[in-house]
């Protein structure tokens, strides 16, 4: 803007009694309207469109002096642009409010109850967030209270306790997360964890997560995990256990994760088991059914008696016992 909003508003203050600030009037919604576009703008250090709405501005008297001004307005959307022009946010909501203080720069965070709105990185939507409440300041979006969001082609679902989005760069933090991708309408994996970042598609929990594929029936863990919605990789950090519909497991320091391609590669101290036996190696190349594996890097293997007992076609009339020799690769 060329001149000061907030001189603006001043110019265009009533100077008469609050009481004489009618819901409705003329008056009254120019000054919502001026009030809640200088409330946002200097909240968000962008260019917001014309809110559309019924309101009020609760104005101070005119003895009162610099009294704060409280804005409200029911039942409406409002938009916002970046400072190039581009949208940021187009959001619907029953109620908003916020205020300012004459002839300062001080002003309170916009809050809206029920919110429903489109976010968007450079021009383009990216997600869809609703939200029982939410607080727009200094180009934050935050959520309170529970959260879901939407990727734009409703593929991606995001839920969590608490949400924050990030106009300037599109991410947004989760807590208490939880994330799922669909594919023909039925969920294809979830991964859950304390903490969740998601950017363009990729989802990162550095704070613990928990893979699951319902259809597989596979299931990661680990202390830090990334995962890309776009390709279904997902690679994983930190005491990785991944454990089949079977009950095979890998125990390794890392794993990546081929949804798609039902493949598992670990590296690191790997630790196989499975009802045949067990083995340790520094990496491993498997199906996800691990019954297709490739161990190598000091590569140990020890089969069961009776596995091994069945191998050799001995039959299966003695217990099963412990390990059995050990076998290198």
């Amino acid at each position: 803007m060329d001149a000061d909003p907030l001189s603006l508003l001043k110019v265009a203050h009533p100077r008469q009694p609050s009481s004489a600030v009618r819901r409705g009037g003329a008056d009254s919604k120019a000054l919502v309207a001026l009030a809640l576009a200088v409330l946002i703008g200097v909240s968000a250090g962008c260019a917001p469109r014309r809110p559309r709405g019924q309101g009020e501005v609760v104005a101070p008297h005119p003895e009162e002096g610099t009294a704060p001004v409280d804005v409200r307005i029911s039942k409406g959307e409002f938009t916002v642009d970046d400072v190039r022009g581009r949208r940021l946010l187009e959001a619907q909501h029953d109620q908003i409010k916020g205020g300012y203080q004459p002839g300062t720069s001080q002003h309170t965070p916009v809050r809206m109850a029920n919110v429903r709105a489109r976010l968007f990185k450079e021009g383009h939507p990216q997600l869809v967030v609703t939200a029982p409440a939410a607080i727009w300041e200094s180009g934050l979006l935050r959520a309170e209270q529970s959260v879901h969001l939407e990727s734009v082609d409703g593929k991606t679902l995001l839920d969590g306790e608490r949400g924050v989005w990030t106009a300037k760069t599109g991410g947004l933090v989760l807590e208490q997360a939880r994330c799922r991708t669909l594919s023909g309408g039925k969920e294809d994996m979830r991964a859950e964890g304390p903490r969740a970042e998601y950017l363009d598609g990729v989802v990162t929990m550095p704070a613990g997560v928990r893979a699951f594929r319902p259809a597989e029936g596979s299931e990661a863990r680990a202390q830090r995990g990334r995962w890309n919605t776009a390709t279904g990789e997902m690679n994983a950090w930190g005491k990785v256990v991944f454990t089949n519909r079977a009950g095979r497991r890998v125990r390794a320091d890392e794993a990546r994760w081929l949804t798609r391609a039902q493949r598992i590669n670990a590296r690191g101290s790997v630790y196989l088991e499975s009802p045949e036996g067990h083995a340790t190696a520094r990496r491993l190349d498997a199906n996800t059914a691990l019954k297709t594996v490739r161990l190598s890097g000091s590569a140990r293997i020890w089969f069961n008696r009776l596995a091994r007992r069945k191998a050799n076609g001995e039959g299966a009339r003695t217990k099963q016992g412990g390990p059995g020799t050990p076998g290198r690769q």
